[in-house]
This record gives C-alpha cells, structure tokens and sequence, in this order.
C-alpha cells in the first residue's frame, strides 16, 4: 500500500520526468500505474501527446488531427484492432456471442430464418461502447448469402450453432487495421480492409510464394500466409478468377479474417480426446 508521503514524492516529480516513463509503456501497463498519483492520472487523461506517442507507436501516421482527438483515436483503434488468432472489432474469439446484445434489424428478402440469434443484425462491443452491423455465417445454409462487405462490419461463425461461441470473425470494417503484438511493424502498416495484397505482404515482408490457399468465398479466393498463425484473408475476385497470381498485387483486400490459432485448435483437439476416453 502506498503512503501518503509516497504518493507526494509521485505528485513532485517533473512533468517531463513523468511523461518520458510513460511514454515507455502501452496505455493497458500505464493507466493501472497512474492511480498511484493524481499527477500522472492527469497526465495519462490529459496530456494528448502522450496519447499521440502511443497511436504512432501502435498504429503508425495517420496525418494531422486537433489535439483533442488523439485519446479517443486511440482508444477506438484498440477497440477494432484485427489481433491474429485473438480478436476482431471488439469480438474475441470464444466469448459466448450474446455477450454482444445481438439483435435484429430490417430482415431482407430471401433471408434465412434463425434460431436464438438474427442471421443479420447489430451488437454492441464494450470496450468503446460501439454498435456493429453483422451477419452469420453458416455454410450449412446454402441461400445464406454473404452480404455486399459495404452492408456490415463483421461476418461471424459460432462454433456450436446459433446457442455457441465466437469462432471466427470477418473484418470488413475499413476503420479496423491489423495488430500483432510479436510484429509491431505490422501493426505501424495500417493494413486494413481495403488495402492491397502488395501492402500486405510487404507489412509482413513476405513474397507471393508466401500466400497459401484456402479455398474461396462468395467475394473470392481466401488465403492464408506461411508463418502467419489465426489470419486469413479474401482477395477481390475479378472475371471469376480463383489461382492467386502476381497479376493480383494491386487487388483489393475485401476481409481480414480472425481464426483461432493452431495452438488453440491443437488444445481444443486434445481436450475433446481426454473427454473421449473417459466417455469410453
């Protein structure tokens, strides 16, 4: 516990002093830290360059903004950061998806009828208090359309039906941009929905040798990267064209998709065993 005659020692240090040790942290180490003194609780809440280092730091330039902006910039940012093999627009794979207050709006024409959840509808992420357009994927419903990716945030497979848990999320969303903890220089990239598969290779430093097929969706050829874990993408498919080739540089990225991890799948495998043999 703190005493008094330590939190005024806090409370005395210089302002530079207190902004260069927090400036050597991430918003999640150095908000906790700040409580230990109401003088860098006012810096971490006030001081928007500190705010502006952390942006630059985890999510690269993005031009010139008033001052006020940079904390909710930022706070909004980590919200809909696309984590590989973790998260997406504020969805982290495995939560129970009602966690989202998943509701319905309009249902169109041809829509398919749903169980607990609306196949399309809005939630509500909590970490920016957020609403979100998405929809259900389900490859068992074959007149389950994928929408136009300007009609939705998010596109979201449960593992267990409708009653399940978030499995996989696709990210249309173009205000979301790729996060990866172990490759900070992705992250300063600002891939997103939209950028271009050259962008995306060269953000990760890889070469169109890296790029593994997956098969393909209703928008086009869905891809992975070697040594890329919990990350699939769809490229934009042109004159019905599935074979990804140089030609394809400068096409649009249509969806970053969030997948669990192979070490997760390797987890979720052993533990079903284990249930197995004491059902046998």
């Amino acid at each position: 516990m703190k005493t008094r005659s330590q939190r005024k020692y806090l409370d005395q240090l210089p302002p530079e002093l207190v902004r260069a040790v927090l400036s050597c942290l991430r918003p999640a180490d150095a908000l906790p830290l700040a409580r230990c003194s109401k003088h860098w609780r006012d810096a971490c809440l006030s001081d928007w360059s500190l705010w502006r280092l952390w942006y630059l730091a985890d999510f690269g330039p993005c031009g010139i903004s008033p001052k006020h902006v940079w904390r909710g910039r930022y706070r909004r940012a980590w919200a809909l950061r696309i984590e590989p093999g973790k998260r997406a627009c504020g969805l982290t794979l495995g939560e129970d998806f009602s966690a989202y207050s998943p509701r319905a709006t309009l249902r169109t024409g041809g829509e398919a009828p749903y169980d607990e959840f609306p196949r399309r509808g809005r939630l509500t992420i909590r970490s920016g208090a957020e609403d979100l357009e998405y929809y259900l994927k389900d490859d068992d419903i074959p007149y389950v359309g994928e929408p136009d990716p300007d009609e939705c945030h998010v596109g979201v497979e449960l593992s267990e039906g409708d009653s399940g848990h978030v499995d996989y999320v696709a990210t249309y969303d173009e205000d979301a941009s790729l996060f990866d903890p172990a490759r900070p220089f992705v992250n300063r990239a600002g891939i997103r929905p939209g950028s271009t598969l050259r962008q995306l290779l060269a953000a990760f430093r890889l070469t169109l040798d890296d790029v593994e097929d997956n098969g393909g969706n209703w928008h086009g050829p869905l891809c992975g990267l070697d040594g890329v874990d919990g990350l699939l993408f769809v490229v934009e498919r042109h004159d019905g064209e599935d074979v990804v080739t140089e030609s394809w540089l400068d096409r649009a990225i249509v969806s970053l998709d969030v997948v669990p991890s192979s070490e997760e799948e390797e987890e979720v495998e052993e533990g079903e065993d284990l249930v197995e043999e004491d059902s046998e």
